[in-house]
């Protein structure tokens, strides 16, 4: 989403959600669909849900981070809208806007290399994501990972955007997951639990 259709962007056209209420809701349709739930047809649904857990990462990584989501129906880009109020001093409340992009880094991907699969999808040259842009990589795969590396590549690509990257740790327990923000300012991987 560009800034010119951002400008017409409608905050208030759909419902606003906290990331815990989209997590429940995609655990109840996940305990009526099973398997079905990595249909095509739930595309939007995982979107949510990995926005969320990212949502409540970030709160993790930091308290100021306090966001709710509502996902974008109103054009192809991007994914999810998050929004967290900040108070001002007289000016009142402001509304801070993020656009969400998801991917997911999963078997299907011919490699390992997180940097070559973020090259290939959100960080391609045909992409132009501004720094209001949260982009959120999915490891859905068990890959060697180091942050250090991630960052030290991102540093030389200088994307506009933040990063954050999230997955779930081998032996993980239910609702575990891991999140680091390699780009723009590395932070440790800190495991979490979307459950507590």
């Amino acid at each position: 989403m560009n800034n010119s259709v951002f400008s017409i962007y409608n905050v208030q056209k759909d419902s606003w959600y906290s990331p815990k209420e989209i997590i429940n809701r995609f655990e109840q349709v996940r305990s009526v669909y099973g398997n079905r739930i990595y249909d095509s047809v739930f595309k939007k649904a995982h979107e949510m849900f990995a926005g969320a857990v990212a949502l409540l990462g970030a709160y993790e990584l930091s308290p100021e981070n306090k966001y709710f989501m509502q996902l974008n129906t109103q054009s192809s880009s991007p994914d999810i809208i998050a929004a967290k109020q900040t108070e001002q001093d007289k000016t009142g409340i402001l509304l801070e806007i993020n656009q969400m992009e998801i991917t997911e880094f999963e078997n299907h991907y011919k490699s390992d290399d997180i940097i070559e699969f973020l090259k290939s999808t959100k960080l391609s040259p045909k992409k132009d994501y501004g720094e209001k842009v949260m982009i959120i990589c999915v490891i859905n795969k068990k890959i060697p990972f180091d942050h250090r590396k991630i960052h030290k590549a991102l540093t030389e690509i200088k994307p506009k955007s933040t990063i954050y990257i999230i997955g779930r740790p081998i032996d993980a327990k239910m609702g575990g997951f891991t999140i680091c923000t390699p780009y723009p300012r590395l932070t440790k991987p800190l495991n979490f639990n979307v459950d507590t």
